[in-house]
Protein backbone atom coordinates (compact mmCIF):
# COMPACT_ATOMS: atom_id res chain seq x y z
CA UNK A 1 0.00 0.00 0.00
CA UNK A 2 2.59 2.66 0.58
CA UNK A 3 3.65 1.66 -3.50
CA UNK A 4 0.24 3.15 -4.21
CA UNK A 5 -0.33 6.09 -2.03
CA UNK A 6 3.61 7.04 -3.22
CA UNK A 7 2.57 6.64 -7.02
CA UNK A 8 -0.50 8.63 -5.93
CA UNK A 9 1.63 11.29 -4.49
CA UNK A 10 3.99 11.67 -7.43
CA UNK A 11 1.04 11.15 -9.77
CA UNK A 12 -1.85 13.43 -8.63
CA UNK A 13 -0.08 16.44 -8.51
CA UNK A 14 1.36 16.79 -12.27
CA UNK A 15 -2.13 17.48 -13.82
CA UNK A 16 -2.59 20.08 -10.97
CA UNK A 17 0.85 21.96 -11.63
CA UNK A 18 -0.26 21.41 -15.13
CA UNK A 19 -3.41 23.22 -14.45
CA UNK A 20 -2.17 26.04 -12.26
CA UNK A 21 0.59 26.37 -15.45
CA UNK A 22 -2.17 26.92 -18.11
CA UNK A 23 -4.76 28.66 -15.50
CA UNK A 24 -2.10 31.04 -12.80
CA UNK A 25 -5.26 33.04 -12.96
CA UNK A 26 -7.41 30.80 -11.71
CA UNK A 27 -5.49 30.04 -8.50
CA UNK A 28 -6.48 31.32 -5.22
CA UNK A 29 -2.74 31.93 -4.44
CA UNK A 30 -1.89 34.50 -7.41
CA UNK A 31 -4.56 36.73 -6.84
CA UNK A 32 -2.96 37.49 -2.74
Amino acid sequence: SDASICGLGQAAPNPLRSLLSHFPEDTPGSKS
